[in-house]
Formats: C-alpha cells, structure tokens, sequence
C-alpha cells in the first residue's frame, strides 16, 4: 500500500441554509484513503454520509475545508479542471433503477460516460462496453436491454459497469446494496472485491451494514450528526471501539440466540435534528455515560492508539 493517500480530506464542511436557519450536515471532517483499499463510512440514516459523498464528487459545494484528490486540491476547481478530475473519481448509488435512465439500453448508458469523454468511434466504444459487461457478470445480449428489464442485482452491474468506463482510480459507493436481497448482495460484495483485486481500485463505501462493511474494509470511519467521531482500521473499529456511539451500533448488531432481554441496546432515543444539534458533544443526548463536561464542551478527535483516533472526553 503507497504511504501517499490517494483521497485526504482536510476540515470539510458543508451548510444548507434551511428557511431562517442554517442546517450543518458536515462538521470539519478529516480522513485518508489509501491507493487499493476500502475506506468504509457508516452511521445512522441523516448523520451526513451521503452529505459527504455528494461533497467530495462536488455535487454539493463544500462550504469550506480542503478535498485533495491525487496530491491535488479539488474543492475549488471549476469548469475543464472539474470535468477532467471527474473522469478518475465516480460514483455508484444507492438505488440502480433511479440512477438509470429508463427510456435507454444497457448499452447506451454504458457508452454515454465514453462518449462524453471524447471516444467518438463506435465500434471501439462498443468493443469496450461489451468488455464492462462480460467484467461485471452480464452477456453482450443485455446491451439491448432496458432498466425495468433487469432484476435489482443486474440493475446494479449495469451501474457499476458504467462507473468503470473510463478507468477510474476511485469509486464512491454510497449504500450500493441497500435496495438488494440479501443473496444479491452477496454477489455484488464478491463482484466488488474481485474488480479491486483486478483493476487496483480505491473504494469509499458508505453503507449502514456492519457486517458489510467488517468484510470489505480496511479502515471505518463513524459518522454521528455530521461529525467523524471515531476513525482506524477495521480490526480497531470492530474489536476495540472507544466512543460510545460506536460501541453501541455495534452492540446492536443481532446474535444468533439473543433475546430482548439479553440484547438491551446501549443507544436510546432519536438521532436530534441537525438544525438544532445539542450543546457541547453532538452524541450528548444519548450517551448512557453522559458527564456535565460533556453537554458543555465539543471534544476534540484524538489518537487512542496508533491510527485509531475517537472524540470523547471519556
């Protein structure tokens, strides 16, 4: 593994002006992914994951803070500087049959990133999306065919071959298998593991799942109200967890043989609206080891143990 990350964000925030309010989803985050491994995000539904996604492929502007894509900083490029970087950083979504456009064939989504980036000869460019098609586990034949004609796990291939079209050094995969069956989800993991293993790819994967993630990734980053409160590797996460968030999303996770009485959740109530965060620690109003320092003061991300890093003044 190269000890120059391939994607190293720096303090980025991002603010939604909401009627007379301003809404933070992103507080100052900072992170590293490294060239040929997964860097994993996880968190509730509305703590700023997909935020955070949109963000760095600057689908939203970044109220401020540093996006330094391949040694450089991108979060204020415009224009043809933009459109070139775009061509090495794509993104897979969460639902396949909303990010198709359905009165178009497999084959012409696939060539249309191609098309944009200038590959103008045809027979080329059929020759290469029949090459995405047979990577990514579907036939020639499904190139005439449209969205609503696959199933949800071929929907998703057809994504996944489109993000690949123009040999993209990262791929951002905001819950990519949240919308699949259990079994689907399987295949498209292994399909995802077996294109890294072949094409060198850096993954940013975004799921809530996990086990998902405990299986596909190197390091995991906890997300809590816009706010990146405990970051290392995939053992350190899973194995010694040290903010209390963590540790309960964790302890949430179903055994096999638990029952309501042995399995109490350590994590209670609501996640608070981002338009009106607690005061001091946003994870405050549910932490079951809250002290008064805690409602008065925001800590700070520190290193626990080497490459492990959590903010609680616990």
């Amino acid at each position: 593994m190269s000890d120059t990350p391939l994607l190293s964000i720096r303090k980025l925030s991002q603010s939604f002006r909401v009627g007379k309010k301003r809404l933070h989803a992103l507080k100052e985050v900072s992170f590293d992914l490294f060239p040929g491994t997964t860097f994993g995000l996880v968190g509730e539904s509305g703590c700023g994951k997909s935020t955070l996604a949109k963000t760095i492929t600057r689908l939203h502007e970044p109220t401020s803070g540093e996006i330094y894509f391949d040694g450089r900083d991108i979060a204020k490029l415009k224009g043809k500087q933009l459109f070139e970087v775009r061509r090495d950083m794509q993104m897979i979504f969460q639902d396949p049959l909303a990010s198709l456009n359905p009165r178009m064939t497999a084959e012409e989504l696939i060539a249309e990133p191609l098309i944009i980036y200038g590959m103008h000869d045809r027979e080329a460019r059929l020759k290469r999306v029949h090459e995405l098609l047979f990577l990514v586990g579907l036939h020639r034949h499904h190139g005439s065919y449209f969205p609503h004609e696959f199933s949800g796990g071929q929907r998703q291939r057809v994504c996944i071959a489109r993000a690949l079209a123009l040999h993209p050094k990262l791929l951002i995969c905001d819950e990519p298998l949240a919308s699949l069956d259990v079994s689907i989800q399987a295949q498209i993991v292994n399909l995802l593991k077996d294109l890294q293993r072949k094409m060198g790819l850096s993954y940013l994967f975004i799921s809530h799942d996990l086990g998902l993630v405990r299986y596909l990734c190197d390091h995991v980053a906890v997300m809590y109200l816009g706010h990146i409160v405990e970051i290392g590797t995939c053992e350190q996460i899973f194995t010694r967890p040290r903010h209390p968030y963590t540790q309960g999303l964790l302890a949430a996770i179903p055994m096999v043989g638990s029952t309501s009485e042995n399995h109490k959740p350590l994590i209670t109530g609501e996640l608070p609206s981002p338009l009106d965060p607690p005061s001091g620690c946003p994870f405050s109003s549910r932490c079951p080891y809250v002290k008064p320092v805690c409602r008065e003061k925001l800590p700070v991300l520190c290193e626990r143990e080497k490459g492990h890093f959590s903010s609680c003044h616990l």
